[in-house]
């Protein structure tokens, strides 16, 4: 519970995690949990959202808070995720509102509204997944000074997981881009998890939403060499799954997915379970083979050239912010100390 921190506040300095997760604030808005976005009332014939719920985090934001939690390459995007149940549990708040009245390093705003979804499953690296998101945003040379993350463990109350899960569609609607991250390509963690096919199949049931695939720079060779070598089993292998099987880290939070299912995927009011399970997965399957298509043309072609590093802390041509990814990826080796104290 409690308000969503203000537009103003200072920059983060060397002490980040003692700053950023500081108890209370004087800045603290008005706005309660219940607060619906601007432009999301029911009037205009979209579903209301809670708009703390379109909140994304910049990228810098994310290796940021990488760096001050002390992360290495084995900590799991689960393991991340309980750090931060821990720092928000007294505030209540997602890390995209703790983070919404700082500036990161190079003054840009650390939070604003979320034009890029990921889609993911927890039990992989957080280090990957990282990777992978930079890997989209130079292929796509989407700008880093106006793209804002939607990653569920930031953007989402971890106190209050059961009240985002029903709004997921309708914050992937006004998202507008989802992007899942392949992990390992040739067996992908996330299509067994039910959370990220529920995610997957929102794409798929609105027009207006975007699905893109992508995977850290290690998983690109092997994916590379069986475009060449049998595309065909590229598609089997990222379509065979089935929802039924599919697991969650909560028991409870897969029931009521597949409560979901039930009621919003059978083919006719008399249907039989399976049958809407039959559909949910047809439905995810045309999802993954448009945005495979996709994929695997930008892939045959080469990633495009974009002016900011990328994650393996080479410049781009610009050479813009030059470094900042590689004293990230300092800290994750193990080499380094985090600037600051802990929370």
């Amino acid at each position: 519970g409690g308000g969503v921190p203000g537009a103003a506040g200072p920059r983060w300095g060397r002490s980040l995690s003692s700053r950023l997760f500081r108890r209370g604030s004087s800045s603290a808005s008005s706005s309660g949990p219940g607060a619906t976005a601007e432009g999301g009332g029911r009037s205009s014939g979209q579903i209301a959202v809670d708009e703390y719920l379109l909140l994304g985090v910049s990228r810098a934001t994310i290796w940021e808070l990488a760096v001050a939690f002390d992360l290495d390459a084995s900590v799991t995007t689960l393991e991340v995720a309980a750090i931060v149940r821990a720092h928000t549990r007294r505030s209540g708040w997602s890390i995209a509102e703790l983070c919404r009245a700082a500036c990161t390093a190079d003054g840009r705003p650390a939070v604003a509204r979320a034009n890029l979804f990921v889609s993911h499953a927890q039990s992989c690296s957080f280090v990957k997944l990282l990777a992978a998101v930079d890997a989209h945003m130079e292929m796509h040379r989407l700008d880093l000074a106006t793209t804002y993350i939607w990653l569920d463990l930031l953007c989402i109350r971890q106190h209050e997981v059961e009240n985002a899960i029903t709004q997921i569609g309708e914050i992937e609607k006004r998202v507008g881009r989802v992007v899942m991250v392949l992990d390992p390509w040739d067996k992908p963690v996330c299509l067994t998890r039910v959370w990220c096919l529920y995610e997957i199949v929102h794409t798929q049931l609105q027009k207006d939403t975007e699905l893109n695939l992508t995977m850290a720079a290690e998983e690109k060779a092997g994916f590379r060499a069986a475009l060449n070598r049998d595309s065909a089993a590229i598609a089997r292998a990222l379509r065979s799954f089935d929802a039924r099987s599919a697991q969650a880290s909560v028991e409870e939070d897969k029931e009521m997915i597949f409560d979901i299912i039930r009621r919003n995927f059978s083919l006719d009011d008399g249907a039989k379970e399976y049958d809407a399970f039959d559909h949910f997965n047809s439905c995810v399957h045309a999802a993954i083979s448009r945005a495979l298509a996709a994929v695997s043309f930008q892939y045959e072609s080469g990633p495009s050239e974009v002016g900011y590093e990328s994650v393996t802390g080479s410049p781009g041509p610009a050479g813009r912010r030059q470094g900042f990814a590689a004293r990230a990826l300092g800290f994750f080796g193990g080499r380094r100390q985090p600037a600051g104290d802990s929370a």
